[in-house]
């Protein structure tokens, strides 16, 4: 495989996507991650006789690494020839010896097939296991119809081309990354590459397109966009629907609380009423509620997808282990571990406390501000018998546009 790409570079041929002929030699179940190269001045035209630009000089290295490391590798050019993608997919075979290495490490698992009494088989309801390649026909496929879903390719993908286990038999991209960079990053950082990504699965994408973003009245396919997204990002989404389904209880006493308040200001002239404070306690125990049943559903997802080792297994920011300020330790009972400078941590936990207080002062004198102005607003139409005339429009001061304004511009002035 070596040699083969030395002739391709020899010749200085570069395989072009040809999109009548991509269905059928790239399935659509394989995922992709695409790496974004600079084009050169004559557009990769591979028929120029004056030699390979500086662009390809600096991309075939690359191609031919991946080549040599069993992995697909289709070449394209931009509509407007300025850059050059080049698309990255590993074959099926090749996908489930790096699985069974991440599963080792317990970073890949699959779910088990699962039949109920009848011998029906049952989806989403087997346990998780670390993939094994003799023990493929018992694991559930995906829902895309490929043993691994283009989420877990993907994974597999960066496995391979980052470097993280020399078993899975990596490209080597980069020889030596800098503390805190992958290669793919490494890579853009020297400028050999301009920006990595991963590339949608068009079939998966549209059917979360239709099912999940334009419906709002039906359930959000959970199982599906964990397939695509992660475990991660799905619990994310999880937390987003619990959230806008809890908050339909104090929307519906909201609006019985408003009615209250107009009722109340034909009545006796004024928007107090008892049910206000009443109202406010309700919010305090509704909050309560509102997490404990979170940590419920959190559990329930944590303990399904078996994802309660996630937190042990996270890694130290790349921006937190670039800093200058970052320091190695060592424990006898932790090892070795990275740590922040005491005294500058400290500096900069005075400075946020500082700017909090500050935040936090300027929200109580805009909440005083307008009060003041709805009290002096009703002194001034009290002798004209329109003191409510001055309450509504001190109300008005209250609404939420006013204190939309007021977070966008305290946004601005935080950033």
């Amino acid at each position: 495989m070596v040699r083969r790409a030395k002739e391709r570079r020899s010749r200085n041929k570069y395989e072009k996507v040809d999109q009548s002929d991509t269905g059928r030699r790239y399935p659509d179940t394989l995922a992709s991650l695409c790496m974004v190269f600079e084009a050169g001045e004559e557009g990769e035209d591979s028929t120029n006789k004056k030699g390979p630009t500086m662009s390809q000089t600096i991309r075939q290295p690359i191609v031919d690494k991946l080549r040599a490391s069993d992995l697909m590798v289709r070449e394209c050019l931009s509509r407007d020839k300025q850059h050059m993608y080049v698309l990255v997919s590993a074959s099926e075979k090749r996908q489930k010896a790096v699985a069974e290495i991440m599963g080792e490490r317990g970073l890949l698992k699959l779910r088990l097939r699962q039949q109920d009494r009848d011998g029906k088989e049952q989806r989403n309801e087997g346990a998780w296991t670390p993939f094994k390649q003799h023990l493929q026909p018992l694991y559930e496929p995906s829902s895309e119809g490929s043993l691994f879903s283009s989420g877990q390719q993907l994974e597999i993908l960066e496995f391979i081309l980052n470097g993280d286990d020399e078993r899975a038999m990596g490209p080597q991209l980069c020889l030596q990354p800098k503390p805190g960079n992958k290669p793919l990053d490494q890579l853009i950082e020297d400028q050999v590459i301009m920006q990595w990504f991963r590339m949608h699965n068009r079939g998966t994408r549209d059917f979360l397109v239709q099912r999940w973003a334009l419906q709002w009245r039906t359930m959000q396919p959970i199982e599906a966009i964990r397939e695509y997204c992660g475990e991660k990002i799905t619990l994310y989404f999880v937390f987003l629907g619990y959230y806008t389904t809890m908050l339909w209880i104090p929307a519906m006493c909201g609006i019985v609380m408003t009615i209250s308040q107009v009722f109340s200001h034909f009545t006796t002239g004024s928007m107090d009423n008892p049910w206000v404070p009443l109202y406010c306690c309700f919010i305090c125990v509704w909050a309560v509620v509102f997490i404990s049943g979170w940590r419920r559903v959190e559990r329930t997802y944590q303990y399904e997808w078996d994802t309660l080792t996630f937190e042990d297994e996270e890694e130290d920011r790349s921006l937190f282990v670039k800093n200058k300020w970052t320091i190695e330790e060592v424990s006898d009972f932790t090892g070795t571990r990275r740590v922040p400078n005491e005294f500058w941590r400290s500096v900069a936990l005075s400075i946020s406390a500082v700017v909090v207080v500050c935040f936090i002062a300027a929200v109580i004198t805009v909440v005083c501000a307008l009060a003041l102005v709805k009290f002096r607003l009703t002194q001034q139409f009290e002798p004209y018998a329109l003191a409510w005339l001055g309450k509504g429009i001190g109300q008005n001061f209250e609404c939420p546009s006013i204190w939309s304004l007021y977070i966008c511009v305290v946004n601005i002035l935080k950033h």
